[in-house]
């Protein structure tokens, strides 16, 4: 409903922008990278162990 919703322009270009976001979530999840994988990249990168 336009009157809850807006102008239908603003409501495209915000589903557009998640969408956008949640396909380059899928794609580095896809490719294996998580958190875990992002704490060992930075921990060698400063030669450090946890």
């Amino acid at each position: 409903d336009e009157r809850i919703l807006g102008q239908g322009d603003f409501v495209e270009t915000v589903l557009k922008a998640a969408q956008e976001n949640l396909d380059r979530k899928s794609m580095i999840r896809a490719l294996g990278y998580d958190f875990n994988w992002l704490v060992d990249r930075v921990l060698g990168l400063f030669g450090l162990s946890f």
